[in-house]
């Protein structure tokens, strides 16, 4: 197996991203995975503040819609519109969007039951 060179390791495109048919939306979305420091920071601020599970499939549906070059479009500022639309396909974005980046559904669910870490 070829050894890759760190420049290779940074500019690899990497980021998973599948199109998906969200017959809600009346078309098809591109879903792709988060980038680690979204990730993360994402994991503290469910883990440290109760209210961030407020609109959390609007919040990872606006860090991972992204057009078919991989850019984003939509901010965190639109949170409060994507949050608007249909439970049903935010569910269906989610659901990918956790499976491209690596994150069980579930744990989200146990990490909102944890009490926040002290640091």
């Amino acid at each position: 197996m070829k050894r890759l060179t760190r420049e290779q390791i940074l500019n690899a495109v990497n980021l998973a991203r599948k199109a998906i048919n969200v017959e809600g939306w009346g078309g098809s979305v591109v879903v792709s995975a988060m980038a680690e420091d979204e990730r993360e920071q994402l994991d503290k601020e469910l883990r440290h503040n109760p209210d961030s599970w407020d609109g959390i499939k609007a919040r990872v549906a606006a860090l991972c819609l992204v057009d078919d070059l991989g850019n984003r479009l939509f901010t965190l500022d639109d949170v409060k519109v994507l949050a608007r639309k249909g439970a049903a396909e935010l569910d269906q974005v989610y659901q990918l969007a956790c499976e491209l980046s690596g994150l069980k559904p579930a744990l989200h669910k146990k990490l909102a039951k944890a009490p926040p870490k002290q640091e």
